[in-house]
Parts: C-alpha cells; structure tokens; sequence
C-alpha cells in the first residue's frame, strides 16, 4: 500500500486431549440422577511476527490450560411426560498457566467455579407448550487474550489485547410459550 510492504506470519500447535465418564442412577419411574464427569487438558503455543514499517513487531505465547468439571444433576420427568424439570450444578475446577515469551510475563489462574441452572418444560396440552430456563455460568479468556504486540487482521486494521484474560459471569433467564395450530397453519 503506496509503496510499503506488509509481510506477517503466524504457527500456533495445540493439543488438547477430552476424557469423560457417566454415570446415571434411576431412582423410580421419574427420578433420576445423572453425574458426567469429564476433564480437558491442552497445551497450546503461539507465535507471530508482523514486519511493518521496517520493524518488525512478534509475540510467542506458551502454555496449558486443565479443567475438570463435575455435572451432578436431577432429572424429574412425569409418567405422561407431560413435565420435565432438569436441576443441574456445573463444579468445575480451571487451572491455566500461561507465559509470554516476549516479555517474560506468566499469567497464572486457578479456581473453583459453580455454574447451576434449572430446565423446566410443560406441555400444556397437545397445542400449547411452556419453557422455562435460568442459568448463571462463568467465562474465562483463553492464551489469545494475551497477544499484548499488534497482530494484522486484514489490510486495515489490526488487533492486539490488553494482556489480562477477562472474567465474566452471566445470569440467563428465558421463558417461552408456544402455541401451535397445526390445521390452522399457525405457529
């Protein structure tokens, strides 16, 4: 562009392995608990380098990040099936541990976190249906929050971050009717 050259290059290698187990235990006809458990592990590693303006501008980022999750959770559903209510707790345990080899800073995160929610479904009758949800969960950043040296995202602009990884949590609630008249063509 009027004469200048813009050359970037970029490798990242992840590897990320998933193990899970379930176990279920019916309690009677309606009742039953549910217990997933799962655990993720990955290691991942980043590096750029942006030559622009005769200098040339590179971030490399290392690291691993281990979550365990524990889902507990109690399914109620009626002998008609009319009602279906699911109770579930998310306990999960995050250790992340990453550094830039640039500016040899470490970002080191661990903690517990409890996300519960509630599902409740209830077929009025064959043409009405009622939905309800409410959940609260927990959103964590991952190493691409930490790219602190501008990386091009396309001819015009380019992106870099503060350097911390955001935390987030949300409190969802939803509640839906449904009302279908099949013959009618009405939904």
């Amino acid at each position: 562009v009027n004469g200048r050259t813009i050359n970037q290059t970029a490798q990242s290698t992840d590897f990320n392995t998933t193990e899970s187990s379930y176990f279920a235990l019916k309690l009677n006809k309606t009742l039953t608990i549910q217990l997933p458990v799962q655990i993720n592990a990955k290691y991942s590693f980043l590096d750029t380098g942006l030559d622009k303006d005769s200098s040339i501008i590179s971030n490399s980022l290392r690291g691993w990040k281990i979550e365990s999750k524990m889902s507990p959770n109690l399914r109620l559903e009626t002998d008609n099936k009319r009602m279906n209510v699911l109770l579930l707790t998310n306990l999960s345990y995050l250790n992340m541990n990453y550094t830039s080899i640039m500016s040899s800073d470490k970002l080191a995160l661990h903690g517990f976190y409890l996300d519960p929610s509630v599902i409740l479904n209830y077929i009025i009758n064959g043409n009405n249906e009622l939905n309800f949800s409410s959940s609260y969960t927990h959103h964590i950043g991952d190493m691409v929050d930490l790219l602190t040296n501008p990386v091009q995202k396309n001819y015009r602009s380019t992106y870099a971050s503060s350097g911390i990884i955001g935390k987030t949590s949300n409190w969802n609630n939803s509640l839906r009717y449904q009302l279908q008249l099949p013959l009618q063509f009405f939904n």
